[in-house]
């Protein structure tokens, strides 16, 4: 076979190249309401954490060994930061320590970066938060960090009075890696952390816990720890700290700004339909291409729709889709067609890593590659009507929404070979 024969002849005619070109493709419809005019934020082109206002698209962006990397549009789940004043001189009360305001340039390229500071020494010191009272669940609590004099920090959601009932998490502010999770008493349970590069020496740092208990009102914490991870300090061990967040969810989504009172940030909203939908789509056969880093937990059982090609009749039927199955930390393609599933193909993939899927249909000739990998023909299906598009959820659905980057979409009007799915893929 020739090289020629790896690529499809005829290009696509729906392509989505979110990563390369920032923009929003005028077919497409997108809504996100929100109450303020910065209620929703995302990494920009130069590192710095940019604001959004109601409906405004947002192309995100990390940072990777020194190098920022586009990622595409950002697609987000419903959250609520529960920290009234995420911020600013509200924000934080020293215990053992002394909070400056306002010290540095903080990753929104703003003078608002506060400092903390160790006051006594052998002693645990730091900064509480505003005491919240969450309802049994799975939550996340994260802060942006800085190094200072030391670089090693700790979170600790902790029950008010109850030492002993928390859930601690370190940091390594020098090397950004994670130095170790755990949950004293019973309140707190399956902690795990994260931490992200946010480029000139800022971390977002960032523990996920279970109250397994309703018996509960806390604050979030963040002690000084110095470089051997000890909490018994020596008077003067510092670092900055800025834009903290308490939100219900598995892992971290974007900053969400407070000021003086919880936010939400609402989903976002993306679709194409009508004659947007049909001027590029076949019904009897075709090829989607998608290229997405999506976010999840696996430790719960929901399903998120990465991207839907449906009826738009409401009920989750008649549906091209791509799955992101926490429980099983698979992506999957699927076809159903009325109440009766076609075919499916899924892949084990991990959370936060980019990958690339294919998935062709035709009437009893379906397949999927991922990142390269083809699975085998499924010969005994039938493909639905199709009317419209919906990235990041399905319809009207009330499923789970869906938090990731969209790098790419594209879709050929054929099914195309197998051997040209591994190439898409690769």
């Amino acid at each position: 076979m020739s090289i020629s024969q790896l690529y499809p002849e005829e290009g696509p005619t729906l392509n989505l190249n979110f990563a390369g070109s920032r923009t929003l493709d005028p077919r497409i419809t997108f809504t996100r309401t929100q109450t303020t005019s910065n209620g929703s934020t995302y990494m920009g082109r130069d590192s710095l954490i940019k604001y959004a206002g109601p409906d405004e698209p947002r192309f995100g962006h990390r940072y990777v060994n020194g190098e920022i990397e586009s990622l595409g549009l950002l697609i987000e789940e419903q959250r609520q930061n529960l920290i009234f004043y995420s911020e600013n001189q509200n924000s934080w009360s020293g215990f053992r320590t002394t909070v400056s305001i306002d010290q540095i340039f903080s990753p929104d390229g703003n003078v608002t970066a506060d400092l903390v500071t160790a006051s006594e020494t052998n002693v645990n010191g730091g900064a509480r938060n505003t005491t919240f009272t969450p309802s049994i669940g799975t939550f996340t609590f994260s802060v942006f960090a800085k190094k200072n004099t030391t670089s090693t920090l700790l979170l600790r959601p902790q029950n008010n009075g109850i030492f002993s009932q928390a859930s601690n998490a370190y940091f390594d502010l020098e090397t950004g890696e994670t130095t170790g999770v755990s949950n004293d008493g019973v309140v707190f349970t399956n902690s795990t952390q994260d931490i992200k590069d946010y480029g000139n020496g800022w971390y977002r740092c960032s523990v996920t816990f279970t109250l397994a208990s309703s018996d509960f009102s806390g604050n979030a914490r963040i002690y000084v720890v110095d470089n051997s991870g000890s909490l018994s300090v020596t008077s003067g061990a510092s670092f900055y700290i800025w834009g903290a967040q308490l939100e219900k969810g598995a892992f971290p989504t974007s900053y969400i700004p407070t000021e003086g009172s919880t936010v939400t940030r609402t989903p976002d909203n993306v679709s194409m339909v009508g004659e947007n939908f049909s001027s590029w789509y076949n019904p009897s056969e075709g090829t989607v291409f998608l290229d997405c880093t999506p976010v999840y937990n696996n430790s719960t059982n929901q399903y998120r729709r990465l991207l839907s090609i449906h009826n738009n009749s409401g009920a989750q039927t008649d549906v091209i889709q791509f799955i992101q199955s926490e429980q099983s930390n698979q992506v999957q393609c699927a076809v159903w067609d009325g109440a009766s599933f076609q075919s499916g193909f899924g892949k084990v993939v991990t959370s936060g890593t980019r990958y690339k899927v294919a998935f062709a249909v035709k009437e009893n000739n379906m397949n999927a590659s991922y990142d390269g990998s083809i699975s085998t023909d499924d010969t005994t299906c039938t493909l639905p009507v199709m009317t419209k598009m919906d990235i990041g959820n399905y319809g009207t659905s009330s499923g789970t929404k869906t938090t990731m980057h969209i790098n790419k979409i594209s879709y050929y009007p054929r099914r195309l070979t197998n051997s040209q799915l591994i190439t898409l893929t690769r």
